[in-house]
């Protein structure tokens, strides 16, 4: 049976996101821009939270409403441990970003952080989770987003040509070259990851900035900033410039 992204999340990279601690520069950026501390009992959902490390962060500065879901298992065990161990009044749930059993217009804000777009391999069910937030928050919630973007990595082009080059001679994809953003998974668990040329692998999703837009656009969300990661991590706005993920929010409207 082929593998898929959240297998990956169940095994490979469990222990590894396990250990990883805090929130990194851009998270802590924007989520101190756009979901501000005097608003503690705001309802705040994190999509693909794994071990909860973004969402033990906000419990830590006293909010006091958070859920968190994804649709990997093994990683929740870890958060819903944690959870009980601090006290912390987190809800956890095993949900798929596609489908959600939360209200309409329930939570303030909901946080897309960790790529988890990009480990979405169908076009269909990306705008579908992107539709699926826009239901869940209230008018004038906001949401934050981050995506594995294609001008991130100045080898991506060369990457993707190999690796479609791979899927049709060696595995004989005759869609292989449809697939083109389609990457795979260069390191797994922090360690380079061998097989990713000859191994059939999970992929994951690099976006174009328009791509993205639409995603917003198409329910009617209105986007209040989109920046690159090395933009945040100098302190710049306005024209997208190169270099790490791609970071949005938007507010629904």
């Amino acid at each position: 049976m082929q593998k898929t992204n959240v297998d990956i999340y169940n095994n490979e990279e469990l222990h590894y996101c396990v250990s990883i601690k805090g929130l990194i520069f851009e998270e802590s950026c924007l989520i101190s821009k756009y979901i501000p501390g005097k608003n503690k009992e705001s309802r705040i959902v994190e999509a693909g939270c794994g071990e909860g490390r973004i969402l033990f962060e906000l419990q830590k500065k006293e909010f006091g409403n958070l859920y968190g879901f994804d649709a990997a298992a093994e990683p929740l065990k870890f958060a819903g441990k944690k959870a009980e161990q601090l006290n912390a009044g987190i809800t956890f749930s095993n949900q798929n970003a596609v489908s959600l059993d939360y209200p309409d217009g329930f939570f303030d804000y909901a946080i897309y952080l960790q790529q988890i777009m990009s480990f979405i391999e169908n076009a269909d069910d990306r705008q579908k989770a992107v539709n699926e937030c826009y239901r869940i928050l209230k008018t004038g919630g906001r949401g934050i987003f981050s995506f594995l973007w294609w001008k991130g990595r100045a080898f991506n082009p060369v990457l993707a040509t190999v690796n479609a080059l791979s899927r049709l001679l060696l595995k004989g994809d005759a869609n292989a070259f449809k697939k083109f953003r389609l990457l795979p998974w260069l390191r797994l668990g922090g360690k380079i990851n061998l097989k990713w040329l000859i191994k059939e692998q999970p992929r994951t999703y690099w976006f174009k900035t328009d791509e993205v837009v639409s995603l917003f656009t198409a329910p009617g969300f209105k986007i209040l900033e989109i920046s690159s990661g090395s933009m945040i991590k100098k302190g710049k706005t306005g024209k997208l410039q190169k270099g790490g993920g791609l970071y949005v929010v938007v507010e629904k409207v």
